[in-house]
């Protein structure tokens, strides 16, 4: 098997080893699709679930752009939150602790404060002490659609919380996976995807908290496995899109690093918060 691209050789100078904290900490995880909780922290979930820490997930879109072509939106619906379901029970989160609010898949922002408003509802119930969202800049839109009405709806809760961002598509660009030459518009787009991402290492250096998880590492990959549409091809002969095909697998590599990180901040209950 080919060895994964590793973080930045210094990434001990600015990452601050936090896995007894957080494995601590109850929290919320809000994952824009289903498989982007166990993709960016589920070695973070399963170290807190294993410490009897309380973990909840949230799922804010419906999941039915992945495989439209292929199978129809209502039986892509439900297998999806199947798949969501197993997944988070490997994770060690109990199923009464997972819900799913149905947004339309590619369109999240579209629907802004009515998903902010669901999503006060689960705060207020919860109290969670850490909040997981997808990281502010990840490069899809729904990822930074969930970003904003998180951020929103904390900030009309009142409620104050350590927000904990995760990265996804971040990791598809380079270096982290390697640039893929094309032609004219192709080519052009993989230049400014290195230049806006500063060739990665340095917009790396924004996640300084970093979780071990080299030791639950296994139970994430079974964790993934549970979903089936994503990582093996359901429709044979067709050609059905699963996560070891991007980047040629140097993008599914990228979460099955020893640490997970995260961009985190704290968020004050009221007037807005700030990065540190």
């Amino acid at each position: 098997m080919k060895s994964p691209r590793r973080y930045p050789r210094k990434i001990h100078d600015y990452l601050c080893d936090e896995t007894r904290e957080r494995a601590k900490t109850s929290a919320i995880v809000f994952a824009p699709h289903q498989d982007d909780e166990t993709l960016g922290c589920g070695g973070t979930v399963i170290l807190k679930t294993r410490s009897g820490a309380s973990a909840t997930l949230v799922f804010m879109t419906d999941g039915t752009t992945s495989h439209r072509k292929f199978m129809r939106e209502e039986e892509l619906r439900s297998l999806r939150k199947t798949e969501a379901r197993d997944a988070a029970g490997v994770l060690g989160v109990a199923p009464g602790d997972v819900h799913f609010l149905e947004f339309p898949d590619g369109d999240l922002m579209r629907f802004q404060k009515d998903a902010a408003s669901k999503v006060v509802v689960l705060l207020d119930r919860y109290r969670p002490r850490e909040v997981y969202v997808p990281y502010r800049f990840d490069g899809m839109p729904d990822h930074e659609s969930t970003y904003a009405v998180v951020v929103d709806a904390i900030d009309q809760a009142g409620l104050p919380v350590e927000i904990c961002e995760y990265p996804v598509w971040f990791w598809n660009r380079w270096p982290w996976v390697p640039m893929e030459w094309g032609n004219g518009r192709e080519s052009l787009r993989e230049i400014f995807n290195a230049l806006w991402a500063r060739f990665g290492s340095r917009r790396f250096r924004e996640f300084q908290s970093g979780v071990f998880i080299g030791d639950v590492l296994e139970q994430k990959r079974q964790a993934l496995a549970r979903y089936r549409s994503q990582m093996t091809v359901l429709v044979s002969g067709t050609d059905w899109p699963t996560l070891t095909d991007i980047s040629a697998g140097e993008f599914l590599r990228c979460f099955f690093q020893d640490y997970e990180v995260f961009r985190c901040w704290n968020f004050p209950a009221r007037g807005g918060g700030h990065p540190r």
